[in-house]
């Protein structure tokens, strides 16, 4: 008996569908992302592609943990609490010192000059006007070794100090203010949105950022090498994601800080003259931009020497 064309070719167009469906079903489920972020304006990427969809539209199910520096972000990669998590330049640089196989797999904020959304504060009733006030005085920073400590570090000499007579202490950014008005630190290195609700405490004794370099990479998006390695398409949608959200928070300063002021608990009035940070829109780390950070960090000590920064790169 002879079967029509049309009846075998329904049969087949069945029989693919009922082959492929389930394929297509795998294909299309999110893939799960632990992910460790900051709560300031220049980690706060990781909030805009939450809430925007970005993560969700790239085929991404994030959790996210909000931790206070660098350090805690990067001990808890190393426990495996998290996947990838949000740090500077200087605290991978510091991992792969240790030789703690972390790498940067996209970038984040990015410094491209004046005007500065990090600065040197100082008590208003401080008569501090240059880095050699500052000799054998204590400072407050974000996290020992990281940027912020490298970053004073290199305005304090370039503006007439010795660092080597400074003693540093780690305070969170939201407890610096209350650091300076009673006094407990001669200054402190804060960012944005930080550093604008101190304003009524505290003056800028200057920008600090230019000191490293006039643009480079502030902050990344890290994980371990072993992680990165075995979810490379987690890895491949982040950046897919985090680029968009880059995009996205460059061109729409106003809506992001309705965003940053749900999750850093900030007024209104503070984020409406803060200087907003810049993020990088390229999708991919460039090395030219994370070298001068390197540098920085082995000329002040945060690690003991300079290394190519390919080393602290995830393959791209």
């Amino acid at each position: 008996m002879k079967i029509a064309r049309p009846a075998i070719a329904l049969a087949m167009t069945l029989l693919l569908g009922t082959v492929l469906a389930p394929q297509h079903v795998r294909a299309a489920d999110p893939l799960p992302l632990n992910l460790g972020v900051m709560p300031s304006d220049g980690t706060s990427e990781g909030f805009y592609a939450y809430d925007k969809g970005f993560f969700k539209a790239a085929g991404l199910d994030v959790k996210l943990t909000v931790m206070n520096n660098g350090a805690a972000l990067t001990s808890a990669l190393t426990s495996g609490d998290l996947d990838i998590a949000i740090a500077s330049v200087g605290v991978v640089a510091m991992a792969h010192e240790h030789n703690l196989p972390m790498r940067f797999v996209a970038p984040s904020a990015v410094y491209t000059g004046p005007p500065d959304a990090t600065v040197l504060m100082v008590p208003k009733d401080s008569t501090v006007k240059t880095g050699a006030d500052l000799n054998n005085q204590i400072i407050a920073i974000n996290g020992l070794k990281d940027l912020t400590q490298f970053t004073t570090s290199a305005w304090i000499d370039k503006n007439g100090g010795d660092v080597k007579t400074i003693k540093f202490v780690e305070i969170p950014f939201s407890e610096m203010a209350t650091a300076l008005q009673n006094h407990r630190v001669a200054a402190a290195l804060m960012v944005e949105p930080f550093y604008e609700a101190a304003k009524p405490i505290a003056r800028v004794l200057g920008g600090a950022s230019s000191a490293v370099a006039p643009k480079y990479l502030t902050m990344g998006w890290f994980a371990t090498d072993g992680w990165s390695q075995k979810n490379a398409e987690t890895v491949r949608r982040f950046r897919i994601a985090v680029q968009k959200a880059a995009v996205w928070a460059n061109a729409h300063p106003a809506e992001t800080a309705a965003i940053l002021q749900e999750h850093s608990k900030l007024s209104a009035d503070v984020l409406k003259t803060m200087i907003r940070a810049k993020f990088d829109t390229s999708g991919s780390v460039d090395p030219a931009l994370v070298q001068p950070v390197i540098d920085t960090a082995a000329k002040y000590g945060s690690i003991s020497k300079p290394f190519p920064a390919a080393e602290i790169i995830a393959p791209q």
